[in-house]
């Protein structure tokens, strides 16, 4: 036979499927394939992987770092419809929307959305809007 192949992974990469290893004869061909959200590209006999430029299907991505190692700074949930932020000193805050309180002051009218977001102790806080009827000194002409 030629030599012998299996699957593999570093850091945070997985493998599926059946990993082990199989000989492969010398006039047999191996093929190298690119997964969801991947890219491979051929040049001779080296193959470079690479993350395709825009990325589709995931439920959750997350990045950077808020300071301290291996704690992320930045993440997106797609299950869950938040933005999460992680601040070096300490500041977190999960972004959502949320249908609004109808009306301004208590009185009837429409719900529009609203952002809302949970401080690090998990307590909601509501964007408001000049639409909810916030009055400033320059509206007062």
């Amino acid at each position: 036979y030629g030599f012998k192949v299996i699957a593999g992974k570093e850091g945070t990469g997985t493998t599926t499927g059946t990993v082990e290893e199989t000989k492969v004869s010398k006039d047999e061909t191996v093929t190298f394939k690119a997964g969801n959200n991947l890219n491979i590209n051929q040049n001779g006999k080296e193959f470079t992987y690479s993350l395709n430029k825009d990325i589709t299907g995931l439920d959750k991505i997350t990045l950077g770092s808020d300071g301290q190692d291996g704690k992320p700074g930045v993440s997106i949930d797609g299950t869950k419809g938040t933005v999460g932020i992680n601040g070096v000193d300490g500041s977190k805050a999960d972004i959502t929307t949320k249908a609004g309180k109808p009306g301004v002051n208590g009185a009837d009218g429409e719900t529009i959305t609203r952002i809302e977001y949970s401080d690090k102790d998990g307590n909601p806080h509501t964007v408001a809007t000049l639409e909810d009827g916030l009055k400033f000194a320059g509206d007062n002409g």
